[in-house]
């Protein structure tokens, strides 16, 4: 049966004596005068000391027994197709441990170079310093394409296709695009997202003044203090992986996926991470590298 409770409520100067009709579970709410032990106070960060002091431990700090460092190898070209790679001067380098080829001449999908920078292969060492030097060993032939980087070359019809197909991304199905009428239509580099509201064309016939302009921003990339990072380990058929990651379920996942196994086999672990601002769910090229690499 609901209750009746009576509260003080309002702003300050207007407080009034209101009665309420809750749910007889339900506590009073709050009203004017309780003293708030919470709300309004300072409460300390609970993470706080561990920071402060350093002894909180982000990704970099993981330091396990036989630990490797790994280094990746990433292209020089914004567009290309890898023909060609050997790393045999890099595998014969004492203190190198592992070589994987990521941008496999073999397989034209890894194989096809979309960016520059776009990792090509990896190594893991017993130093930094010696990853390096195998990093600098391997020789890698390019079969260079033509490429644009101004937006309205991009969307003309010639223009070099960044993709081949069109662009799929991965969606819960309640943030799927169509859930929220929202049209996604693709044509060459352009992909376009369009959502019907109102009757455009019919107010842009009845206004006074129609204003046309073009708008440039500069793109806003992620500035993380902690950089990415990872740390791989296999115990047998189980995976851990120590990321600095946002979420730590999605690191997990996409790992399950990429080696086929179920994501009880993977293990993420996060305790501290510096800095995310959206830039750090999922994984990236290097985590399943380092992975393969371990």
């Amino acid at each position: 049966m609901p209750k009746k409770v009576t509260a003080k409520l309002g702003i300050e100067g207007k407080i009034k004596d209101i009665e309420l009709e809750i749910p007889d579970s339900e506590p009073a709410p709050w009203d004017a005068d309780d003293q708030l032990t919470v709300v309004n106070q300072s409460v300390a960060r609970l993470d706080a000391l561990a920071k402060v002091t350093g002894r909180a431990k982000y990704t970099y700090d993981v330091k396990l027994s036989g630990l490797l460092y790994g280094k990746i190898l990433r292209s020089p070209h914004p567009a290309a197709v890898v023909k060609r790679i050997d790393a045999s001067k890099a595998e014969r380098l004492p203190g190198v441990k592992a070589v994987h080829i990521i941008a496999d001449p073999g397989d034209p999908a890894k194989g096809t170079i979309k960016f520059a920078g776009q990792e090509v292969a990896a190594v893991a060492a017993e130093s930094p310093e010696r990853a390096d030097d195998a990093i600098r060993l391997i020789e890698v032939e390019y079969e260079r394409k033509p490429f644009v980087v101004d937006t309205d070359k991009a969307r003309q019809a010639d223009a070099p296709l960044v993709h081949a197909q069109q662009v799929q991304e991965r969606r819960s199905e309640g943030d799927a695009p169509a859930a929220r009428g929202v049209r996604v239509t693709q044509h060459g580099n352009a992909r376009t997202q369009t959502r019907d509201l109102g009757k455009i064309e019919q107010g842009l016939a009845q206004a006074d003044v129609v204003v046309e302009a073009t708008y440039r921003t500069q793109v806003q990339t992620h500035c993380c203090l902690e950089t990415h990072g990872v740390v791989a380990q296999w115990e047998g058929d189980q995976l851990t992986v120590w990321s600095s990651t946002q979420g730590t379920f999605s690191v997990r996942d996409d790992l399950a996926r990429y080696f086929n196994i179920p994501a009880t086999k993977v293990r993420v672990i996060t305790e501290y991470m510096g800095g995310g601002f959206g830039s750090k769910f999922g994984i990236r090229a290097f985590e399943p590298a380092a992975a393969e690499l371990a």
